[in-house]
C-alpha cells in the first residue's frame, strides 16, 4: 500500500512540475499578445499611437514563433524589429528562456518548446 502511495505522489509531483511549464509558457503568449497591442500617447490630435516596446526576450519568442532559426537568423529578425543588439544579447536572452524551458536548442538551431 506504501508503495502505491509513493507512486501516486511521484505522479503528482511529476504534473505539478509540468503545470508549471505550462504556466511559464502561458505567461510568455500572455506578454507577447500584450506587445502586440499599441499604447496611446497624447499628440497635437490625442490620437496619436506609438507601439510599446518589446523586450529582447519577446522579440525571440516572435521570430521563433514562425519556426526554428539559428543565432544569425535572430539577430537579424530582432534588429529588423528596430532593436539594435548585438549576439552576445540575443545569446544571452537565449540562454535565459532555455533555462526557464521556454525554448530548445537543436545543434545550431532553437526553437519553441
Amino acid at each position: 500500500m506504501a508503495n502505491t502511495l509513493d507512486k501516486i505522489r511521484e505522479a503528482i509531483a511529476e504534473h505539478e512540475e509540468k503545470l508549471g511549464d505550462l504556466r511559464a509558457a502561458e505567461k510568455v503568449v500572455v506578454a507577447l499578445e500584450g506587445r502586440l497591442q499599441s499604447l496611446r500617447i497624447s499628440g497635437k490630435d490625442g490620437n496619436q499611437t506609438m507601439p510599446e516596446r518589446q523586450t529582447v526576450g519577446a522579440a525571440i519568442m516572435t521570430a521563433l514563433s514562425d519556426g526554428q532559426k539559428n543565432l544569425g537568423a535572430i539577430l537579424e529578425h530582432v534588429n529588423a524589429t528596430g532593436k539594435n543588439v548585438n549576439d552576445q544579447s540575443i545569446s544571452s536572452a537565449l540562454q535565459i528562456l532555455k533555462k526557464k524551458n521556454l525554448i530548445v536548442r537543436r545543434g545550431r538551431m532553437w526553437k519553441i518548446k
